[in-house]
């Protein structure tokens, strides 16, 4: 029984086999790379967000609630953002994404 190809594989399969072999690990690292950019983008916003969270609630009396209202939204996007990049990155190259 032969292993399922990932979409990685099967959209590389189009280049010349000798280009292939040379180039395959290159390309995948590279890939790779900008899912794990594209993640930690994420990661720093949610931080950014979830201090300007914290400072907004510690000044009570001048807190404003549409800031509050628009970080929270901010993070929840982030986090969804986060889900579909694991998501992709599971269809793209047959793993689940790590964070490390």
């Amino acid at each position: 029984m032969s292993k399922e190809k990932t979409l990685f594989e099967k959209l590389y399969e189009g280049a010349d086999s000798i280009k292939k072999a040379l180039k395959r690990p290159l390309a995948e690292r590279s890939m790779k790379r900008k899912f794990q950019s594209a993640y930690d983008d994420a990661a720093r916003i949610i931080d950014e967000e979830e201090l300007a969270l914290h400072n907004e609630r510690e000044m009570l009396h001048e807190c404003d609630v549409n800031d509050l209202l628009t970080s929270r939204r901010r993070i929840e996007d982030c986090i969804t953002l986060q889900e579909n990049i694991k998501k992709e990155y599971l269809e793209m190259f047959g793993e689940e994404y790590s964070c490390s």
